[in-house]
C-alpha cells in the first residue's frame, strides 16, 4: 500500500538514555526520585489542555523543568527513561496527532490544521509539504525486528547536532504530514529535518552532554480509520 493511501496508527515513544549503570543505595534513591518526577510530569501534561492560558504558560515551564531533571537523573543512574509518547492516526493525507497537548487535526488535501482541546478550537497555518530527499542507494540496510521491517540508515544535521535515523521507505512520514508554518529560526529544527525524509523515521537519536535522546516507533497498526476520528 502506498504511503499516500496508508491508513492506521503509528505510535512514537520519546526516551532519554544515560551512559552508565549505578548500583546500591544510590540506584534505589534515584529510582524513587525518578518515579516522583515522572508522576509530576505526567500530571502537568494532562492538565495543560484544560487550564487558562496564563496557567498553561506556567505549566509549560514546569514541564521543561521536569524534563531537564529527568535528563539529569538519567545521566546519573544509567538506563532508559520514557518521557512521553505520541500517536499519529493517519488516513491518506489526513492525520490526527494525540500527544501531550491539544488534539491536532491535519488535512493536507484541503490545507487545514486545527488544534482542539478543552472545548476550544484554534486554526493553525500549515507549511507547504516538503519535497522528500532521496536516500542514498548505498545507505546501509538495517533490520528492525520489533516491527518486522527493514530500514535505511541515514544521518541528519539538526539544531547543531548530528542525528542518526532509521527510515522505512514506502510508509507515511507523520512529520511531513504535520509540518506547521515555521519561522526562520526554526529552519534547523529536528521536526523540519525529519519532514524531508521519504518514509517513516522508526528511530531517531542524537547525543548531547553524554545523554542520548531517542524517538522510537513502538507500534505500527495498519487498519481502517473511521471518519469520526477527524471530527473537531
Amino acid at each position: 500500500m502506498a504511503a499516500a493511501e496508508w491508513s492506521g496508527t503509528i505510535t512514537v515513544e520519546e526516551r532519554i538514555v544515560g551512559p552508565s549503570d549505578v548500583g546500591g543505595n544510590d540506584r534505589v534513591e534515584l529510582d524513587d526520585y525518578l518515579k516522583q518526577l515522572e508522576s509530576r510530569l505526567r500530571k502537568a501534561r494532562q492538565e495543560l489542555p484544560t487550564v487558562p492560558p496564563l496557567v498553561a504558560r506556567i505549566l509549560r515551564g514546569d514541564v521543561g523543568t521536569y524534563e531537564a531533571e529527568l535528563e539529569r537523573v538519567a545521566l546519573a543512574r544509567g538506563g532508559v527513561v520514557a518521557i512521553g509518547s505520541t500517536a499519529f492516526v493517519i488516513r491518506g493525507q489526513r492525520m490526527v496527532v494525540l500527544g501531550n497537548g491539544p488534539r491536532l487535526i491535519i488535512d493536507r488535501e484541503h490545507g487545514t490544521a486545527v488544534a482542539a482541546g478543552a472545548g476550544k478550537h484554534e486554526t493553525i497555518q500549515l507549511a507547504a509539504a516538503p519535497t522528500p530527499h532521496e536516500v542514498d542507494k548505498g545507505a546501509t540496510e538495517v533490520a528492525v525486528p520489533a516491527l518486522g521491517l527493514t530500514a535505511k540508515r541515514v544521518d541528519l544535521k539538526a539544531e547543531g547536532k548530528k542525528c542518526q535515523v532509521l527510515v522505512v521507505l514506502g510508509l507515511p512520514n507523520p512529520y511531513a504530514l504535520g509540518l506547521l508554518q515555521y519561522h526562520a529560526e526554526d529552519k534547523e529544527s529536528l521536526a523540519l529535518a525529519l519532514s524531508t525524509l521519504p518514509g517513516l523515521p522508526v528511530l531517531v537519536e542524537y547525543t548531547a552532554d553524554g545523554v542520548a535522546h531517542r524517538w522510537v516507533v513502538k507500534q505500527i497498526d495498519r487498519r481502517p480509520v473511521d471518519e469520526s476520528v477527524f471530527s473537531e
